[in-house]
């Protein structure tokens, strides 16, 4: 199954916060590979993984904003699952 991260409000100090999603697992995390950065890549979303796990990072450098919402779904389960990240 494939993961599906799609952005529902965003507007964070980008100065101060920033949201990576990798198309893989933390573990195997390597220089290349593919990743989106929603400062830069926000066109790109909703972003689907090519296998069963994204890994979304959140890099804080001072006080957070309060204000990223992504949904996050996954075909397997047909569920949806929203986070908010505070």
């Amino acid at each position: 199954h494939r993961v599906v991260v799609d952005v529902i409000d965003y507007n964070p100090d980008v100065t101060q916060e920033k949201i990576t999603v990798f198309d893989a697992r933390k573990d195997f995390i390597q220089p290349g590979t593919v990743s989106w950065m929603i400062e830069e890549d926000l066109v790109d979303y909703p972003v689907v993984s090519t296998g069963t796990t994204l890994t979304i990072r959140w890099q804080v450098l001072g006080p957070t904003s309060g204000r990223a919402t992504f949904v996050v779904k996954s075909s397997k389960t047909i569920e949806f699952i929203c986070l908010h990240i505070m």
